[in-house]
């Protein structure tokens, strides 16, 4: 089944522009009022500092843009009290073997509970894997404190379908490479702190969940997936490797319920020190045989 088509709306830029016109948000004193239609659905007391931001022009304005270059197919606009967010969904890509689609994330709020947030990515057809990178011409971060329409303004939308081809590539990079799940945990806990042993073990019980490469351990290795990860002492008998595109892919499930801003941070992450372990394990590796 075809997740995609199950969770957005075959694109439809009138009916998408009828449903953003019927955002409103006005200040009055220090209390920001949020309305969809004539519902109120967030009323927040802000400081002086808070400034209204217009994120239905802004929408439509990045929703044309974005049409110059590429063929929005599938859309979903969230209102959700005072949070608003879009996803649009163009062109179809191969990437590890399985289809995605390029796509665009714009999200507010007017609730302060989330910064403007603009970003690019992949969304999976089968899944709710996201994938989200950074592109200069096309990211933003930016409290809703003064500044923030003119921060909004600066962001470029110089966007072509090359935009996407060198993250693409280097995620693409991953297929086939190894990773031993000692040095993946290196890569998540890198400061060692109890957050991220928290990532550590939600990424263990997505491998579990998952099944698929249980029937390949030992049960040594099993026992590894099933110890909580500071207390994890990793051994020659108990490591083993995953498929590097399979760790960068699995990893991201964990957030993806969380905000674009919050996945492209750890897509950053995990690829790069990924790719670094890649690469110093191939060293040794000619190292061993020269």
């Amino acid at each position: 089944m075809n997740w995609i088509k199950s969770n957005f709306s075959a694109w439809d830029r009138e009916k998408l522009f009828s449903q953003i016109e019927k955002i409103s948000i006005q200040k009055s004193g220090n209390t920001v009022v949020t309305k969809w239609g004539d519902r109120v659905v967030s009323t927040r007391e802000v400081s002086n500092k808070y400034e209204i931001f217009d994120i239905t022009s802004f929408m439509k304005e990045k929703i044309l843009e974005i049409e110059q270059n590429f063929t929005i197919s599938f859309y979903r606009l969230q209102i959700r009290g005072g949070v608003q967010s879009l996803t649009l969904l163009s062109d179809q890509v191969e990437v590890g073997g399985s289809f995605w689609n390029k796509s665009f994330y714009i999200l507010s709020s007017s609730d302060k509970s989330i910064a403007l947030q603009l970003n690019i990515g992949l969304q999976s057809q089968d899944s709710n894997k996201q994938i989200v990178f950074s592109d200069r011409n096309f990211s933003l971060y930016k409290k809703h404190l003064t500044g923030v329409t003119r921060a909004a303004d600066k962001v470029s939308s110089n966007l072509v379908s090359e935009t996407f081809l060198e993250q693409i590539s280097a995620i693409n990079s991953l297929v086939g490479q190894r990773v031993m799940i000692s040095n993946i945990r290196r890569i998540i806990c890198e400061k060692d702190n109890q957050t991220d042993h928290k990532k550590f073990d939600a990424f263990k019980k997505v491998l579990i969940f998952g099944r698929r490469i249980l029937k390949d351990l030992t049960p040594s290795q099993k026992q590894v997936l099933y110890t909580q990860s500071k207390d994890i002492i990793f051994t020659r008998e108990n490591d083993f490797s995953l498929d590097a595109f399979d760790i960068f892919t699995l990893y991201l499930q964990i957030f993806s319920n969380e905000d674009s801003h919050v996945i492209k941070k750890e897509a950053q992450k995990i690829m790069r020190m990924t790719t670094c372990f890649i690469r110093n394990e191939k060293l040794d590796f000619l190292l061993q045989t020269t």
